[in-house]
């Protein structure tokens, strides 16, 4: 997304949920061959998946429909830094990456400018990656979705239930929790009607463990 090249008709955005659901093949064989595309990306909340957002917006082509995967996690907002970081090399100086992350990663200047600093402690995810792409196991992509071949429960499900469902709305807890993930949400959907881009949401299983079948 960040190259520009993106022209789709239907984006689907969100965490694992999306990445790991929304197959952009089945999706446009079902519309009659609307092109699909699934923005999807793991263990990603909101605020760090708007540096995807963001790049996808300003360098692409935009879609008609947005199809929002929304569960608790992806409302939540990281503010430790961004998870598996070695996906980001490529971009850590880019605009989009560079307004999102500096407020909560010390180490932004040092990999934007000091030569090689951004490979620190991605030696393994990095070389692991490599090496999938001559293995059996090198993951397999549709338009962004992550083919596999896992399977999904009810427990995270349950533990939602039991621990945020019913507490109230306008409760401190709640809002301290997912303030910042309700305005990202809010400012992608304010940005999608100003663009005539139809908005809907998804909610898939809870959680997923890995399947032998």
């Amino acid at each position: 997304m960040f190259k520009g090249e993106i022209k789709t008709d239907i984006a689907v955005i969100g965490n694992s949920r999306a990445q790991f659901h929304y197959n952009p093949k089945i999706i446009s064989e079902i519309t009659g061959g609307v092109s699909c595309y699934n923005l999807g990306l793991s263990g990603t909340p909101i605020n760090i998946f708007d540096i995807r957002w963001k790049a996808f917006i300003n360098r692409n082509k935009l879609p008609s429909l947005l199809i929002i995967d929304v569960d608790y996690n992806f409302l939540g907002s990281a503010k430790g830094g961004v998870y598996e970081k070695y996906q980001y090399i490529p971009y850590v100086n880019t605009n989009e990456y560079t307004k999102i992350v500096k407020p909560i990663d010390k180490n932004l200047f040092l990999e934007q400018y000091v030569p090689c600093f951004k490979y620190k402690g991605q030696t393994v995810p990095i070389i692991s990656k490599i090496s999938s792409a001559f293995s059996q196991n090198c993951d397999n992509f549709i338009n962004g979705f992550n083919i596999n071949n896992t399977i999904w429960d009810d427990n995270e499900w349950a533990i939602f239930k039991k621990k945020r469902l019913h507490e109230a709305v306008d409760s401190k807890k709640f809002h301290g929790l997912y303030a910042d993930g309700f305005s990202k949400l809010s400012s992608i959907l304010d940005f999608s009607k100003k663009n005539n881009i139809k908005s809907d949401f998804g909610v898939v299983a809870s959680i997923y463990r890995s399947s032998k079948i």
